[in-house]
């Protein structure tokens, strides 16, 4: 793309930017007086100023000629790992587990713990086995992590000193918990008309 091309390509950036952000705010007095030859000199200074630059960026597989940007595809963090949850939730529990009255109520808590670890499931039978572990633990809004906890406190192994083990695991299961694969991109941008449109009218 030839300097005569960008600056279009530039100009046509600008009017689009400067015409979405007047369709959505009512504060339009200083755009209204946005000329063209404002426009004009803007797109010429930002590809003759941005050469080099541009011509560095040129360089990287990331680079969109016509975004006049570098855009990387990237994500954050991932998705729960309900395997470690399930390892994370039996190393709470297990110093009470042989602990507790009867198979039966190994078999409940074995039960309950899967509300956390299989996302997918009808968790009534789970609930059901919670419920009669620790009656006052779940709530149909509450956080899991929350309920987790209220499960720990009603059976004892709840541990709240600082830095003791259990608020070490505890600190782990819930932050695998609400775990979530986050997918973005990255805009690293020579075009002007991006940093209009970050000013956001739109509040999105």
């Amino acid at each position: 793309m030839d300097y005569k091309e960008k600056i279009a390509l530039t100009k046509k950036n600008l009017w689009t930017a400067i015409s979405d952000y007047k369709r959505h705010t009512s504060y339009t007095s200083v755009l209204n007086d946005i000329s063209s030859c404002f426009v004009d000199r803007l797109a010429k200074d930002s590809v003759f100023a941005k050469s080099a630059l541009r011509e560095m960026f040129r360089k990287s597989p990331a680079w969109d000629e016509k975004l006049d940007a570098l855009v990387i595809n990237g994500t954050r963090t991932h998705n729960p790992d309900y395997s470690l949850i399930d390892r994370l939730a039996m190393d709470i529990t297990q110093p009470i587990y042989w602990e507790l009255p009867d198979d039966r109520h190994r078999a409940l808590l074995q039960e309950a713990i899967k509300l956390f670890t299989q996302p997918d499931d009808d968790p009534t039978e789970y609930i059901t086995a919670l419920n009669e572990l620790a009656p006052k633990a779940y709530a149909p809004k509450k956080k899991l992590s929350r309920i987790f906890m209220a499960l720990c406190k009603e059976l004892g192994v709840a541990d709240e000193t600082a830095g003791s083990k259990f608020q070490r695991l505890y600190a782990q299961f819930a932050d695998e918990l609400s775990a979530k694969k986050i997918s973005f991109k990255l805009f690293v941008s020579l075009n002007p008309a991006h940093f209009l449109s970050m000013s956001n009218p739109k509040q999105d």
